[in-house]
């Protein structure tokens, strides 16, 4: 099984890329990832420009 984090978009609403913010002190991308990791899951990054 492969753990996928979906990054970029338009952020419209937001007005920022979301997987640009920091939270906890990281990249919220990066929590994510993290949390895909605890599972044992192979992770990838889509990046959607």
């Amino acid at each position: 099984m492969l753990g996928i984090v979906l990054c970029g978009g338009q952020s419209l609403r937001m007005g920022t890329d979301k997987g640009l913010l920091i939270h906890q002190d990281k990249l919220w991308a990066q929590v994510a990832a993290d949390k895909l990791s605890v599972l044992d899951l192979l992770v990838n990054f889509s990046v959607n420009p």
